[in-house]
């Protein structure tokens, strides 16, 4: 049984009015019980995962990033995080340098050694200091870095799509906004996403060389080669430790 870990209803409306009432560090806090609290659940009716170190994996919208990581977990046991539910916390903070703290002190929390066997996923990664109303770019592995340095055990990715065709992209896009599980679903036109299918192999190609030259490992996931790399590159992760 896979454990994704996230907030119940009431928990995040909990924190959602310590962060109105600015009690950030109160929300962290809480934040990080409530998770460890179910992760600590699951792993009292079930062994802990033999694979006890923590994998990071950033990259663009629409790369593979939650279906490599629950894929991951399915392999080792390891519990995962999608970013998308910690980001809430920080993300429509005005001030600069509070967001970035608060972001930081989140995920250092999550990287705590009470945590064994570890995913996290998300864009959040790849965003110089990610807020609700500005663009994602510029793009910055400044967080993955730092973290990296808090454990001796932890791994990061960066997985794209950079060497695909935006003819091959569009059509994988096309049929999983038909399959009704994505957020393209109900928002997005043919024409918007022929523009997502550009910026994410652009974005994907920027990225890939930017954790070149931060030493962290790119891993490509062909949207034509999907399943194939997606398997593949589990394995990769699996072998880095």
């Amino acid at each position: 049984m896979v454990l994704e870990l996230a907030l119940s209803k009431t928990e995040q409306l909990g924190i959602d009015k310590l962060v109105k009432n600015q009690q950030y560090d109160v929300a962290v806090q809480s934040a990080l019980d409530a998770i460890y609290c179910r992760y600590n659940s699951h792993f009292e009716r079930n062994s802990l995962p033999e694979y006890s170190d923590l994998v990071l994996i950033g990259g663009y919208s629409r790369v593979g990033k939650s279906i490599l990581a629950r894929a991951f977990a399915e392999k080792t046991g390891c519990a995962y995080i999608q970013a998308d539910v910690l980001r809430e916390f920080f993300w429509t903070i005005d001030d600069d340098d509070l967001r970035f703290m608060v972001r930081l002190e989140l995920y250092s929390g999550l990287l705590a050694s009470r945590f064994k066997g570890l995913v996290i996923e998300g864009d959040d990664f790849i965003s110089k200091n990610r807020h609700l109303r500005r663009a994602m770019k510029p793009f910055s592995l400044e967080l993955m870095e730092r973290l990296c340095k808090t454990r001796d055990d932890v791994h990061p990715f960066i997985i794209g799509n950079a060497y695909c065709g935006k003819g091959d992209k569009t059509s994988a896009l096309e049929l999983w906004r038909a399959s009704g599980q994505c957020w393209t679903s109900n928002t997005l036109s043919s024409a918007q996403i022929e523009d997502l299918s550009s910026k994410t192999i652009e974005s994907s190609l920027a990225l890939r060389d930017l954790a070149e030259t931060h030493d962290i490992q790119y891993i490509e996931v062909r949207p034509s080669c999907f399943d194939e790399d997606i398997a593949r590159a589990v394995e990769k992760i699996f072998q880095a430790r």
